[in-house]
């Protein structure tokens, strides 16, 4: 099940703005703009559940990446937020919540600092993944051990380029990338093995549009799922930026029309679980 979670919060207020980040066994965490800083809750949809988090310090919502997880071995949820906005030199700082202690906690600083370029990290294995675009890796985050490691992307050719890789996902259990071809087509890689870099498989092509007409200036995966990816689409004639499903067996594209921005889209799954 896919959301754009905006409607139906039960700590939204007026006038407010609703930053959906991710969510994890059920759960949704999100943060609300308040007057100078950002209030963050974690949310159950299924039951209605919700509870409202100890204040992290972070104060600009554009300027964070995060992430939220599951350590099994300790039944504990965990929460990682940093503020990226860095001077140069300056590595982010990084906060950890814990289920358990019910409270946030300084960590290692991060020894990346351009992290917010995909700002919620994606949760496979028990951690938290990032694309780090500058090096053309993907950085980890253990949530049990809480220590930063970066695994190498698949090897492509030369003719591909250093922006080929956009996007790092979850599919069916494997952590994935997506790789933008060129401007109509996309490829999935997914890594049968977790944390073994020569099990990278490229599984199948993505298509952007089905008009071959339409110039189209950016694209941005935004969700893998099961069945299809979720595309950010801005064409040429500056119309402003669409959201598209494209299939990954049928070969076709559905355009999705949503009341609010794109990136409010995340993978849930309905449970009755709760923090405690």
């Amino acid at each position: 099940m896919k959301l754009g979670l905006q409607s139906g919060c039960p700590f939204k207020k007026p006038h407010s703005m609703v930053y959906v980040y991710c969510s994890c066994r059920g759960l949704v965490y999100a943060g609300v703009n308040g007057k100078q800083k950002i209030q963050m809750y974690v949310w159950n949809p299924s039951t209605g559940l919700s509870q409202k988090l100890p204040d992290p310090g972070v104060t600009d919502e554009y300027q964070i990446f995060t992430g939220f997880g599951y350590v099994s071995a300790t039944h504990d949820y965990k929460i990682l937020i940093a503020n990226s906005r860095l001077e140069e030199g300056e590595h982010a700082k990084i906060r950890i919540f814990s289920s358990q202690s019910k409270s946030w906690r300084r960590i290692q600083d991060s020894p990346y600092s351009d992290l917010s370029m995909t700002v919620a990290g994606i949760l496979c294995h028990e951690a938290l993944h990032w694309l780090r675009f500058n090096d053309d890796v993907i950085v980890a985050f253990d949530l049990a051990n809480e220590k930063f490691r970066t695994i190498a992307l698949p090897v492509v050719g030369e003719e591909y380029g250093c922006d080929y890789f956009r996007h790092v996902g979850d599919f069916r259990g494997c952590l994935c990338v997506i790789g933008l071809a060129n401007v109509t087509t996309m490829d999935l890689w997914v890594m049968k093995e977790y944390d073994k870099g020569n099990s990278w498989t490229k599984l199948f092509k993505v298509r952007v549009t089905d008009q071959p007409d339409e110039q189209i200036s950016f694209v941005q995966p935004i969700l893998v799922s099961e069945t299809c990816i979720f595309l950010e689409i801005h064409t040429e004639s500056g119309s402003g930026a669409k959201l598209v499903r494209s299939y990954h067996k049928e070969e076709k594209t559905k355009e999705v029309h949503m009341d609010r921005y794109s990136r409010e889209i995340i993978g849930y799954e309905e449970s009755l679980v709760w923090l405690d």
